[in-house]
This record gives structure tokens, sequence and C-alpha cells, in this order.
């Protein structure tokens, strides 16, 4: 196959270039896990915009597949933490749903794409000292009915452990979406049409990094409630990864990969 025939799989980095984070961002995870699937290193190529820098594709530009990473940034317009380019990512999306372009939106990503789409995204809630209640750790997700058939999650388990690490979360799907997943903080999974999907959590975040960033959170924060639940995830968090099977869950990549995209 020469690199003209080879699939298009556009990465969407939504992370950011903070000093702190580098060593951890969600990109070069999720880019990581791409090529380690042969299949991809021999038929397609990943193709990163920064768009948290303000760079997006020609959208007369034409995609195989696209992944919306994680981010820091708050995804809810008007929000502390909101930069102006995620209404830029909002705007974009629905060129790719023109083009049958097969998404899928990991956590931050998930729920652009929800918003993109017409579905809403709000806090998870508040501590009583005014800080962001999070959900973090490796909790339990279950598969809905529709999960259990969707070869987005072939393989997997019923109730599988997963990263989590986000203090939004979707509220109301897209219309016309079917939920996949979901856990006792809400809605995990989502499909719209044949080949749109919004997962909440991380299945490219094993144990070591996910421990960093608990540890940057709690080194930055104040006394106080918040930060004694960040201090709890934190103690907690290498018992809950052992259940995860090795993080069995990063198999969703090659799912979305092997099923929607190069199909």
């Amino acid at each position: 196959m020469t690199t003209d025939e080879r699939r298009k799989i556009l990465l969407l980095n939504t992370d950011t270039d903070r000093a702190e984070n580098l060593d951890d961002n969600l990109a070069n995870y999720l880019h990581g896990v791409l090529f380690d699937q042969p299949r991809v290193q021999r038929e397609a190529a990943v193709i990163t915009y920064n768009v948290h820098q303000g760079i997006f594709p020609d959208e007369r530009e034409q995609f195989d597949g696209a992944m919306i990473t994680g981010s820091v940034v708050n995804v809810r317009s008007g929000a502390p933490g909101f930069e102006e380019w995620v209404t830029q990512l909002g705007n974009y999306l629905p060129t790719l749903r023109n083009q049958n372009c097969p998404i899928l939106g990991v956590c931050f990503g998930s729920q652009i794409t929800a918003i993109s789409f017409g579905g809403e995204v709000q806090p998870i809630g508040t501590t009583s000292d005014g800080k962001p209640v999070y959900e973090l750790g490796y909790p339990e997700v279950r598969l809905t009915p529709e999960g259990i058939a969707s070869p987005l999650f072939e393989g997997f388990n019923p109730v599988f452990r997963v990263n989590e690490s986000h203090r939004n979360i979707v509220v109301n799907l897209p219309p016309g979406s079917t939920l996949l997943a979901e856990n006792d903080f809400g809605y995990q999974a989502f499909q719209l049409d044949k080949n749109i999907f919004g997962i909440q959590f991380h299945p490219e975040i094993y144990l070591n990094p996910a421990i960093r960033s608990l540890e940057r959170r709690i080194k930055k924060s104040d006394p106080g409630e918040y930060r004694d639940n960040l201090t709890s995830a934190r103690d907690r968090i290498g018992a809950e990864y052992t259940l995860t099977n090795g993080n069995e869950a990063v198999k969703i990549y090659s799912n979305f990969v092997n099923n929607f995209v190069l199909k």
C-alpha cells in the first residue's frame, strides 16, 4: 500500500501546552495507542491538528476517521476555564459529520461532540468549599444492551473499570443518540448516527499518568474538601487499577479504527 492509498485519521488535539502537563499530553498517549496497532501502521496515517492553538484543518479536507482528545479546558461557554477555540471546534464537527467521517470523542471530546450536535453538558457539582466535584480514578462503567451489541465495545465485559478525570458530564444526549454505557455519575458513552461516538472515560490513561495528574492537582489546591477528595482518589487509585485487567479497555481504540475507519 502506497502513502497516497493510506487512510487518513484526524487527531484533534485539545490538550494544553502547559509546562507541567507536557509529559502527560493526552494527544501523545492517544497517538501512541494508535501507532501500537500494526494495522494502523500499515494502512493509515494519523494527522494531528493542535486545535487548542487555533489550528484547524481546511473544511474541504476529508478524513477517514477522527478522534478528539481530552482537555483541561472547560467545554461550557462562559464557564471558568473556557477558551474561544472550543466554539470553533464545535462549529467544525458538523463538517466531519456531513462527510460521513467516523468520530470518537474522548472525555472533553465526548462533551464537545454532544454539544455540537444538540446535547447538553453541565458540571457534576461543587464541594462545600466551592470547588468542582470530579469523577476520578478507575470506577465501574456498565454497558447498556445497546452497548453490549455495539462493535465499539467488542470483547468488553458488561461491567468494566476505566480511568475517569472530569468535572463536567453530558446530561442530555444529542437528539437521535443511543446510550451505550453509564455509571453512578451518569452517561458514559453514546452513539449518534452509525459512526459518531462519545466516551466520557480515558482508555488511554494507565496508572502512573493518572497518579501524576492527581498529585499535580493536590499540589496546587488549598486545604479543604476539594483537596481531601483528590487525596482520597490518589490513595485508592492503585487498588482500583488492579481491577482493570491491565487497562483492558484500551482496546476501544482498536475497535473504533478496525470496525469504523478501516472496515
